[in-house]
């Protein structure tokens, strides 16, 4: 209500909405095809990896496709609604590929936009295989830090480790060299690994002794801008890998 003063109550919502019509615009929001990630990183081991599509902005979003441009790239649904979206299976294969680093692109379209999303693999030398000291983290997120780690030893089906007993809780598993010896593992140029991928590290809930973490561990091909990935993107920049200086 209006003092006839002048003064009165705004009502903020309706200025929004004059001003938008004013303007041309409108206050309701377009459906957008959008992704979980903005790049898929298979690095030397991994075949597959999944993804989500879905609605970032509201009314409906139909015809929504996927599928790549490699011939070693395929898509397949994994749980989708009518419209298309949902989760998809992304896989690549290797096979008759020459060592080296190979690009796809993934190119999502609906009957509101097209999205793509950029995929790298590597393949890597036969001959290729021990990676030095390796490293396995501990990281509990809700602190910020490392609280154990352990070194791991080479076997033939791969590297072994036996984290010290910690309190239950939820942590994340993160692996890789030092070869600089600064204390920080995962840097340029050093193997690196997480649990499930490093672009997308899983939190586990730990209650008990568990002998079922395996991850890959390798020299990871880097995606340039990644670290810059939309807001929609599950690709962002890593925490701060430092292993505990009292483990040689």
């Amino acid at each position: 209500r209006e003092s006839e003063d002048g003064q009165g109550i705004v009502n903020a919502r309706k200025a929004v909405d004059a001003a938008l019509t004013d303007g041309g615009g409108s206050t309701t929001s377009e459906p957008q095809l959008s992704s979980s990630t903005s790049a898929l990183n298979f690095g030397t081991v991994l075949t597959e990896l999944e993804m989500t599509l879905s609605n970032g902005g509201s009314g409906d979003l139909e015809n929504v496709n996927l599928g790549g441009d490699q011939p070693w790239l395929s898509t397949a649904p994994l749980s989708v609604d009518a419209s298309g979206l949902g989760r998809y299976s992304v896989e690549v294969s290797r096979d008759g590929l020459e060592p080296g680093i190979y690009e796809g692109t993934l190119t999502a379209t609906s009957s509101a936009n097209s999205i793509q999303i950029r995929v790298l693999l590597s393949v890597a030398d036969a001959t290729e295989s021990e990676l030095g000291q390796i490293y396995l983290l501990l990281f509990d997120p809700a602190a910020d830090e490392v609280v154990a780690q352990s070194i791991g030893q080479l076997t033939a089906l791969g590297y072994s480790f036996t984290l010290p007993t910690v309190p239950a809780g939820s942590y994340q598993f993160f692996a890789g060299t030092d070869l600089d010896n600064d204390l920080l593992i995962c840097d340029p140029g050093e193997a690196c690994g997480a649990y499930l991928t490093i672009d997308q590290p899983l939190t586990l809930e730990v209650t008990s002794d568990r002998s079922d973490i395996n991850f890959p561990i390798e020299y990871l091909i880097a995606i340039p801008g990644a670290a810059a990935a939309s807001e929609n993107g599950t690709i962002g920049s890593s925490p701060e890998l430092r292993r505990l200086p009292d483990t040689p």
